[in-house]
């Protein structure tokens, strides 16, 4: 398992290299097998370090069932995770973010269900496309 410090240097060591490659247009999906616990602790790490300075309730709901190894691209899924978390964190003053994960087999495969559930005032829809959108966002990993 990775220290805090090596999981730190190796996110703005990923956010330098999608720079490179969001001004070259080109962008690789690195569909692979992880660690989920890996996963996990990446996240919460990155959760704790953005509410330091904030009066929030930090819960993690973590299904134990979910496998120890999935296939897919950690990168791009701990960034999408990234946004969600960075607008939760941006736009909740009071109470709680709460992180849910858990997953769904069926047969030979495995997905992964993140919720980020926070006491905020909401997103409206106009928001939430623009919540991933590589020209106009704050809230993606650059």
């Amino acid at each position: 398992m990775k220290t805090n410090e090596e999981i730190k240097l190796a996110r703005k060591m990923t956010e330098i290299l999608d720079v490179s490659q969001y001004e070259t247009k080109s962008s690789i999906i690195d569909d692979r097998r992880y660690d989920t616990k890996e996963l996990l602790k990446r996240i919460m790490i990155y959760t704790q370090d953005k509410l330091k300075d904030k009066k929030l309730k930090l819960l993690f709901n973590i299904n134990p069932n979910i496998s120890s190894k999935l296939y897919g691209d950690i990168e791009k899924l701990c960034q999408a995770i990234e946004n969600v978390i960075n607008y939760s964190v941006d736009n909740t003053r009071v109470g709680r973010i709460t992180i849910s994960i858990s997953s769904n087999k069926i047969e030979n495969t495995e997905q992964l269900t993140i919720k980020i559930v926070d006491t905020g005032e909401g997103i409206n829809s106009e928001e939430m496309a623009e919540l991933f959108n590589e020209n106009k966002t704050k809230y993606r990993s650059l």
